[in-house]
Order: C-alpha cells, then structure tokens, then sequence
C-alpha cells in the first residue's frame, strides 16, 4: 500500500477515511495507555 503525500479525497474518499480513523486510534490508544 503506497501511502500518497497528496490524496485526493474526491478518488479515494474510503481510503481517506479509514486512514484518519487509524490515526484517530492509534492517538487514543497511545493516550489510554499513559493516562495522558
């Protein structure tokens, strides 16, 4: 998977979303697990 540095959000809407929501849980793990 080749992660584009400029998506376009109008070819690749699906691909977009799920890469923010792992962010989105990637973050929150990380603050779950420091109890930041």
């Amino acid at each position: 998977m080749k992660l584009d540095p400029k998506p376009n959000p109008k070819t690749q809407p699906n691909q977009s979303y799920h890469l923010l929501s792992g962010i989105l849980h990637e973050v929150s793990v990380v603050l779950t697990t420091y109890g930041i």
